[in-house]
């Protein structure tokens, strides 16, 4: 069981561990654009994360996607 009475070590560690997780997860979710997309791909892109998702889902949704962030559709 963890106790929250030790607030001068436990404080410290869960700063460092949750930055951490944060750091792994950015770094990771970065590294599979480049995988998906490729280089050229992600220097071009506007969106790049809509843009790899899109590869994977149904064009049309996409397509209306980013029409409604554009202001095409509302």
């Amino acid at each position: 069981m963890i106790s929250a009475c030790n607030w001068r070590r436990n404080l410290p560690l869960s700063i460092v561990i949750s930055v951490s997780a944060i750091t792994v997860l950015y770094l990771s979710v970065n590294f599979t654009y480049f995988v998906v997309l490729g280089t050229d791909g992600v220097l071009q892109s506007e969106a790049v994360a809509m843009v790899s998702i899109c590869i994977h889902i149904n064009y049309i949704f996409c397509e209306f996607i980013f029409q409604c962030q554009r202001g095409g559709v509302v």
